[in-house]
């Protein structure tokens, strides 16, 4: 017994933690740019989360909410 039938349940949250962890340094640095063009976006574990699993497509929702939601 290698002890895998104990980790199998963890991949899944643990893929999903590293997603957003990805999701995460992806908004910082989107921020780190967006400084330098005057726009920013907010980060927190769900829009990290979003990013995270949709990649480039999230940022530009996340994006894209963040300008609907200002401009209401």
């Amino acid at each position: 017994m290698d002890g895998g039938a104990l980790w199998r349940p963890l991949r899944w949250p643990g893929w999903v933690a590293s997603r957003a962890v990805v999701g995460g340094a992806t908004l910082w640095l989107a921020n780190v740019v967006g400084a330098y063009l005057g726009f920013s976006l907010t980060v927190n574990p769900l829009t990290a989360l979003v990013v995270g699993l949709l990649g480039f497509p999230g940022l530009l929702l996340v994006a894209a909410l963040g300008a609907m939601l200002r401009l209401g």
